[in-house]
C-alpha cells in the first residue's frame, strides 16, 4: 500500500505543474488587476483604428498581450463573452437611470438603491409590461 501511494504523489505534483502553466478558462477569475489590463489592451487595441470594435490584428494583439501578462491561454471568444456581458450590464443600468428618477449609486460598492415608492411604482410599471405580453 505505501508504494501506490507513492505513485498517486508523484502523478499530484506532475498535474499541478502543469496546471499551473496555463489556467483554463474554468478556473479563471476575473480580478481588478485583470480587468484593468485587458480594457488597457483593448484601448490600445482600438486607438490603431477608428472602430468601434478592435480589427483581427487588434484582437490578436489582445490575446497575445493578455496571454504572456497571465501566463494563460485564452482565446478572444472568451474576452467576447466577457465584452458582451459589460455591454448587457452597461445597458440594463442606463435604462434604470434613464427612465426612472429616485435610484441612486454608491460610488465605492456600486450598489443600486431605491426608495421604497420607486419600488412600488416599478412594480405598477412591471406588471403593465407582463400584461401586454
Amino acid at each position: 500500500m505505501a508504494s501506490n501511494r507513492r505513485q498517486n504523489n508523484k502523478k499530484l505534483r506532475r498535474r499541478s505543474k502543469s496546471s499551473h502553466r496555463n489556467i483554463s478558462t474554468d478556473n479563471f477569475k476575473w480580478t481588478p488587476n485583470r480587468k484593468i489590463i485587458f480594457f488597457e489592451l483593448y484601448d490600445q487595441a482600438i486607438a490603431k483604428n477608428c472602430f468601434k470594435d478592435p480589427t483581427p490584428l487588434g484582437r490578436e494583439f489582445i490575446v497575445d498581450k493578455f496571454n504572456k501578462e497571465f501566463n494563460l491561454n485564452i482565446n478572444y471568444r472568451f474576452f467576447k463573452e466577457n465584452l458582451d456581458q459589460l455591454k448587457r450590464k452597461c445597458k440594463k443600468y442606463k435604462h434604470l437611470m434613464k427612465n426612472f428618477t429616485g435610484i441612486s449609486v454608491d460610488t465605492t460598492t456600486s450598489v443600486i438603491s431605491a426608495s421604497n415608492s420607486w419600488w412600488q411604482e416599478s412594480e405598477v410599471y412591471l406588471m403593465e409590461i407582463i400584461w401586454q405580453i
